[in-house]
């Protein structure tokens, strides 16, 4: 997932597509909604979108803000909503029952925060129902660096009790080094921000 990494110059859509690939990513997520990069990322996409096609990685989007899934661009072949909260939560069941979802892949984000889990911290398999009936897959936060329980394994196991049948692990390599994940290097880990590690 790339938020700044275009618009600070650090890459050009072409090197970025290149990096990708040549460290073996399957898809990449560019974030369409962050106040400082939002406007120059959603015009940027189109090249971002090419030039992952033109080396065979999956073109996709991410809103931090859950309910803004519904401002996924018609030619994104995935799109990725966090949902840390009721409010992102809210607005992703919003864009459900609106019949306002892109009509693509689609994944949360999330950290299992209420309503996914209830107050206690139980995971809220009703709460979920209406995400899995959606088509919405699970990343998992992995953030190592904000709760160092938040596991591969772990989070993977809450998902699981919640009701999808697998999740994905995403790695907090913002604030976490990326070796500190080596030890789960058996799953599949997306990269949150590709930035630090491309």
């Amino acid at each position: 997932m790339i938020a700044w990494g275009l618009w600070n110059g650090q890459f050009t859509p072409h090197q970025l597509a290149n990096k990708a690939k040549d460290k073996g990513y399957k898809w990449l997520a560019l974030e369409l909604d962050d106040v400082q990069t939002g406007a120059y990322n959603q015009a940027i996409w189109p090249a971002v979108r090419q030039e992952c096609l033109n080396v065979g990685i999956v073109p996709g989007v991410w809103f931090t803000e859950g309910a803004n899934i519904s401002q996924t661009p018609a030619d994104a072949e995935l799109a990725i909503a966090e949902c840390e909260g009721p409010g992102d939560y809210n607005g992703i069941v919003q864009a459900i029952t609106s019949n306002n979802l892109p009509l693509c892949s689609l994944a949360i984000c999330t950290n299992f925060n209420v309503p996914l889990t209830t107050p206690a911290g139980a995971p809220d398999k009703d709460a979920a129902q209406i995400l899995i009936d959606a088509g919405f897959s699970c990343l998992t936060e992995c953030y190592l660096g904000d709760n160092i329980t938040a596991t591969p394994p772990e989070l993977d196991w809450l998902g699981f009790r919640c009701g999808w049948p697998g999740t994905q692990a995403v790695a907090g390599v913002y604030n976490y080094p990326k070796a500190a994940y080596d030890q789960w290097n058996d799953w599949p880990l997306v990269d949150y921000l590709g930035e630090n590690v491309l």
